[in-house]
């Protein structure tokens, strides 16, 4: 296998805007809601574009997809951790809603500015995932989106430096990192505990690859470690 070779796409998946809940219903994990993360396995080659890949959608466009946030991985490492976590009878590929699923790499090993290639398409990684209430929301358990945000195990995004087409079975290829290597986990750990990891923080702020709204995430939290997490919260 070729030194570069990282990982391999176990699946890739894709998403519509669906309507999720009930209208009527006085229970916050039952009301109705729009997402589109219920995505689910593409068994063919799919074209992807600067803003991610074509045939996926976003429901709440102010916070999520754009450039900085085209494509969403995860590591299927993890899903042994949800699986315990969340006691379902099975967890299919896309359960946290990503769009690619990897094997042996994942947040201890990504870091901020990781270029990726895969088929022809050439990805950039921009900043962790910020877990939200959706989350929760879509496995009806409220402590779903905390979980994913106090282990770090979030995922991280990609934004696209070449068009092209990638599909499951696909090696991924590390190109180019940065000089200075931050991973996702460390990315996380100093956005929950900025005091506790000035340095990485320090670190994370002086990346111009680090995707600015993120960035200005960490700020906040430098500035204010206590601030509530609107995002998160469930209610």
């Amino acid at each position: 296998m070729d030194k570069n070779v990282v990982a391999k796409v176990l699946s890739v998946q894709t998403g519509k805007v669906t309507r999720e809940g009930d209208e009527n219903s006085k229970e916050f994990l039952a009301k109705a809601y729009e997402t589109a993360s219920y995505k689910v396995p593409v068994y063919k080659s799919l074209r992807v574009t600067k803003n991610g890949i074509e045939g996926d959608f976003v429901a709440d466009t102010v916070h999520h997809g754009g450039v900085d946030k085209a494509l969403f991985a995860n590591s299927f490492k993890n899903y042994e951790s949800w699986k315990n976590f969340l006691e379902p009878e099975h967890l299919e590929f896309g359960a946290l809603a990503e769009n690619l699923t990897f094997d042996e790499i994942d947040e201890t090993s990504v870091c901020i500015g990781d270029v990726h290639k895969i088929g022809s398409v050439i990805l950039e990684v921009s900043q962790p995932r910020k877990p939200c209430w959706k989350i929760s929301r879509r496995w009806k358990n409220k402590h779903f989106t905390k979980e994913i945000y106090d282990t770090g195990k979030t995922g991280w995004y990609y934004r696209v430096i070449q068009e092209g087409i990638l599909a499951k079975g696909d090696n991924v290829e590390l190109i180019n990192r940065q000089n200075v290597l931050v991973s996702i986990q460390e990315a996380n750990d100093a956005f929950k505990d900025p005091d506790e990891y000035t340095k990485t923080a320090e670190k994370l702020m002086s990346m111009d690859v680090l995707a600015p709204a993120w960035k200005r995430g960490l700020e906040k939290r430098v500035a204010n470690k206590n601030e509530v997490l609107e995002y998160m919260r469930v209610d």
